[in-house]
């Protein structure tokens, strides 16, 4: 290890630290030290650097981590997430780099991909095959595919595998991947809208909960487009009562929506399902209700049977411009609702009422 690296133990006592604990070269012996540290996790080492450490350990706790880390704090490391035997394994951790660890994605041990995929999440830089092969792996097993979906949001989140990750979703890939998929895309912000046809698309996807995460990356992405705003709007007459609660969540937070939202809150507040009146309720936050049909249609869901319906109308209430003396009626009955999320809701909108 190079002069002033170290090594940090975290969640275990040095006692059960096995005495073996030795650099492979005898030319990395220079500034070694042993010491307890707060938690790591590991960092790839962009660099070339494959210098070979071997770690002779007799028992770590559950939970404990083991960070290796060089003179420039570029480290490789490794969070033990299992309690090891009283044997004596040998762990190898190499610096390399992150086309290195791109490749790696490839090995056969979870436990190499599951660090391979980290170490490109931490990487200042992906290499140009990273993205492909991030998404190849999405059909990995759990814990690998946690950390992929981590990896590909922070990538997505900077421009980079937006086009690669949003054309899994036509693809024959199983239906948990092409969620996974979609999820990457919500989570990717105002970035998802450069994958706004891929997720169009996908609201016409036979599985309900691939069309729900679309629905809701669709308005992640803020992309204000008259066909997005079509389809969203279509979305909200979904058969899968959730893929239309959230298609007109996101249809509402979409800016320059709101004609399209009120038609949408209206035939929503009369659905059978209080899920969707609710939804329908809470879409009329983002608009400005100024008609008194509007308005009205409020204070009667105020009297809904559903307690979440009465909550998003006391809500909605509270941003209405124009509020009369029967608007600040409705809202101080609703103060004494027999819910607590309801009295909540209709004494902050009637304190926001009385303040303007």
């Amino acid at each position: 290890m190079p002069q002033g690296g170290r090594w940090v133990i975290s969640g275990a006592s040095l006692s059960d630290i096995g005495e073996d604990v030795r650099p492979k070269s005898p030319d990395h012996d220079a500034g070694m030290r042993l010491s307890r540290g707060t938690a790591a996790r590991e960092i790839a080492s962009p660099g070339g650097d494959t210098s070979v450490l071997s770690i002779r350990l007799r028992r770590l706790p559950r939970g404990a981590s083991l960070l290796i880390g060089g003179a420039a704090g570029l480290c490789v490391g490794a969070l033990l997430g299992s309690q090891l035997g009283h044997g004596a394994p040998e762990w190898q951790f190499e610096r390399r780099s992150s086309e290195d660890w791109a490749r790696a994605l490839g090995a056969s041990s979870p436990e190499t991909r599951t660090r391979a995929a980290f170490a490109l999440s931490e990487s200042p830089v992906l290499p140009n095959t990273g993205c492909l092969r991030l998404v190849q792996h999405l059909d990995d097993t759990s814990e690998v595919r946690d950390e992929i979906h981590f990896a590909l949001i922070r990538w997505a989140r900077t421009g980079q595998c937006v086009e690669e990750t949003a054309a899994v979703l036509s693809t024959q890939a199983p239906a948990a991947v092409r969620r996974l998929a979609a999820d990457v895309l919500r989570g990717a912000g105002a970035q998802a809208r450069r994958a706004s046809p891929a997720l169009i698309a996908a609201l016409t996807d036979p599985v309900p909960d691939v069309r729900n995460v679309a629905a809701a990356a669709l308005g992640a992405g803020g992309d204000t487009s008259a066909r997005v705003q079509n389809a969203l709007t279509e979305a909200t007459s979904d058969p899968d009562t959730n893929v239309r609660a959230t298609a007109i969540e996101a249809l509402a937070g979409l800016p320059g929506s709101s004609d399209r939202v009120i038609r949408v809150a209206c035939r929503a507040a009369r659905d059978q399902d209080p899920s969707i009146r609710a939804a329908g309720v809470s879409a009329l936050e983002h608009v400005d209700v100024r008609q008194p049909e509007l308005q009205a249609m409020l204070i009667r869901a105020l009297r809904d049977s559903a307690a979440n319906v009465r909550a998003a109308a006391a809500r909605s209430l509270g941003w209405v411009q124009t509020g009369d003396v029967a608007l600040r009626a409705a809202l101080a009955r609703a103060t004494m609702d027999p819910d607590p999320l309801v009295r909540n809701a209709a004494a902050l909108s009637l304190s926001r009422v009385r303040n303007r």
